[in-house]
């Protein structure tokens, strides 16, 4: 039997501060709405927090179109069927430019390029980059979909300015180490009046300093370098190539000095509180928080 929606109405209309004591019940009254309700409540939320009369501008290029040598199965740009889609070499750079600008004229604040491969080899990727700085001299936010990069090539394409910004915030990546997931990233986000950087999964690395500088807030993972499940060697080896010890941790807060930090992502089994504070205050002697579910810092 469901709840009925009146006595759940409070919790979805004053998100002014996050919940956590959502009841079964409630979550199914929810889930069981119609789609045109959540729409017109998501939107009573959006106002609440957003200018709701704001709409980011992109523009959508395809600097290569066609001959993709995936078989995603749904794709009329895949080299494995006939969809009547011309294949195209990689555009040039002045092409792709004086497109921006006249999407720039006509009131785009974002350009987007897209590339029909599987992966860009490292000279098509040089042009790529290339396009991206010139386009963000012009003054617009740059974004791509260019299939599988390698960590390196990530790497450049950040150094060549590709981010994510809009009047409320701007978001920038760094490269982490959680092999054998590659690239791994962190990120920063950057708004008027903070800055918080998340790490991700990452085992110790100057990266996430240098994403901090100047930052407010740093949420970093961790994990029980003594826990039961390291008794085997096997997971003492991938806890410590993948992921960052408290006394790791207290390192790497020392170095990147955030206003506050955060301790998230804990993989901490039979690990008391007392210990993990312990252990990081050998090295860090800031701010900082164990986090919680839904918590506000």
């Amino acid at each position: 039997m469901s709840t009925p929606l009146n006595s759940i109405d409070d919790g979805i209309n004053t998100f002014d501060q996050p919940r956590h004591d959502w009841t079964r019940p409630e979550a199914q009254a929810l889930y069981d709405l119609p789609f045109a309700d959540l729409i017109f409540r998501a939107q009573g939320i959006h106002r609440r927090n957003f200018d709701p009369n704001h709409v980011e501008t992109a523009s959508l290029l395809s600097i290569k179109t066609g001959g993709c040598p995936e078989d995603c199965g749904y794709c009329s740009q895949s080299a494995h069927y006939k969809t009547d889609v011309k294949a195209t070499r990689l555009m040039d750079r002045s092409a792709v430019v004086e497109t921006a600008r006249r999407a720039k004229d006509a009131g785009a604040s974002r350009f987007c390029m897209a590339a029909a491969w599987r992966n860009p080899k490292d000279k098509d990727l040089d042009r790529v980059c290339e396009m991206v700085s010139a386009v963000k001299d012009l003054g617009m936010e740059t974004c791509a979909t260019l299939g599988m990069l390698t960590p390196a090539q990530a790497a450049r394409l950040h150094d060549a300015g590709l981010v994510m910004q809009d009047e409320n915030v701007r978001v920038t990546a760094a490269l982490v180490q959680h092999p054998p997931v590659a690239p791994a990233f962190a990120y920063r986000f950057d708004a008027a009046d903070r800055s918080i950087v998340i790490s991700g999964d990452t085992a110790p690395t100057d990266e996430v300093v240098k994403a901090c500088d100047g930052c407010d807030v740093l949420l970093h993972e961790v994990f029980n370098p003594h826990g039961d499940e390291l008794k085997e060697e096997h997971w003492k080896e991938y806890f410590a190539t993948f992921h960052s010890s408290p006394a790791e941790l207290g390192e790497i807060a020392r170095r990147a000095r955030p206003k506050l930090l955060v301790v998230y992502h804990q993989v901490l089994e039979k690990l008391p509180e007392a210990d993990l504070v312990k252990q990081i205050r050998k090295e860090y002697s800031g701010d900082w928080v164990s986090a919680r579910d839904l918590g506000v810092y």
